[in-house]
């Protein structure tokens, strides 16, 4: 009888926390040699001003076909806001990141536009996306 007690009572613990999926890390590490200047979609002519720069920005990403990028807002749609990704990762990592909230780092490069030339800048060498957890 106590044992079966004991088997209900964990049930109902275990069914009380469920398991929280893991955020999504593609960092590596945090340790990073090179200067990294923090930039926000709020301030476009602050981005067009660092190019050649790393820099960390967060934004929404969206990982399809021919729109690689990181968009100001969940809702946006226009490319000439987004930020074109150039990123060299596995597809089953960049689909579970695809319409979350994340932290890029990467160098700014304002002349290259991104697919069809229709974005605000090109994020190359990105070597940091991370899902920002709220």
């Amino acid at each position: 009888m106590k044992i079966s007690n004991l088997i209900i009572a964990l049930i109902f613990v275990s069914c009380g926390n469920p398991i929280k999926e893991q955020e999504v890390d593609l960092c590596g590490s945090n340790k990073f040699y090179q200067k990294i200047e923090k930039v926000s979609f709020d301030d476009v002519e602050h981005i067009k001003k660092v190019n050649g720069r790393f820099v960390e920005i967060e934004g929404f990403f969206y990982y399809n076909f021919e729109d690689v990028a990181l968009y100001p807002t969940k809702s946006s749609n226009s490319t000439a806001d987004a930020l074109w990704l150039n990123l060299k990762l596995p597809d089953t990592l960049l689909d579970k990141l695809s319409k979350k909230k994340v932290r890029v780092i990467g160098r700014l490069n304002i002349l290259q536009k991104g697919h069809l030339g229709g974005y605000l800048a090109t994020l190359d060498s990105t070597f940091c996306m991370k899902e920002v957890v709220h």
